[in-house]
């Protein structure tokens, strides 16, 4: 329990970086805070893997698919994909930290330690991923909405990215990252024969009830 009530002081900081969208203290608290963040994970009472989880197993039957974990964190969601079958995966983070701990996890192929914005990664191949899932990736202060059509490159054509976006209504922190934004940018990647939103499923972000949406992108 010390653990939690640390890990609820640090998450406060966490917060008030990224209201202000200070990227480089999101980074570093994160670097700072990788055990105290996997050991606290569960115990915080966090949804939005379950759900984004229960989204991969709907849309991608194929165990054999290869799999981009993208903001892979410490392997939670790469832990639930082997839980459920899938085994040929990836994990792309811009915390080195804690892609050390998913790496004594033994669950991904290749670990890629960079930061997602708007410029290619070029460490991770194109046209190469049959699924790109994400829980928790975007955020003020880490990742906006503008990196998804750089992050689409990396999927093959009829590939899936999946991933949730939180809802906190009426807060400074949803500004660019609310999810009526994020559908009028879908509308215009689908004008563009890019990708098409093809689902958006409902669930809680965590334990204290705030809502997110789950939403699937199919690569045209």
């Amino acid at each position: 329990m010390a653990d939690l009530s640390k890990y609820l002081e640090q998450r406060e900081k966490l917060k008030s970086y990224m209201e202000n969208e200070a990227n480089r203290d999101v980074l570093c608290w994160y670097e700072e805070n990788a055990q105290l963040y996997e050991q606290s994970f569960h115990s915080f009472g966090f949804e939005y893997h379950k759900t984004v989880m229960s989204a991969v197993l709907k849309h991608v039957k194929d165990k054999n698919s290869r799999i981009l974990d993208c903001g892979a964190g410490s392997g939670v969601i790469g832990e639930m994909l082997v839980e459920n079958g899938y085994h040929n995966m990836d994990a792309l983070d811009g915390s080195k930290s804690m892609l050390d701990i998913a790496k004594g996890k033994n669950i991904y192929d290749k670990l890629v330690c960079a930061t997602i914005g708007t410029k290619p990664i070029e460490a991770i191949e194109t046209n190469a991923y049959d699924l790109i899932v994400s829980a928790g990736l975007f955020a003020h202060g880490a990742v906006y909405f503008e990196s998804i059509p750089v992050l689409m490159e990396h999927l093959k054509q009829g590939g899936y990215f999946i991933f949730d976006i939180a809802d906190y209504p009426g807060e400074k922190i949803n500004r660019l990252l609310s999810i009526q934004r994020f559908k009028g940018l879908a509308v215009e990647w689908e004008k563009k024969g890019f990708c098409r939103l093809i689902s958006e499923e409902r669930g809680f972000h965590s334990h204290q009830a705030h809502p997110n949406s789950i939403m699937t992108l199919h690569k045209m």
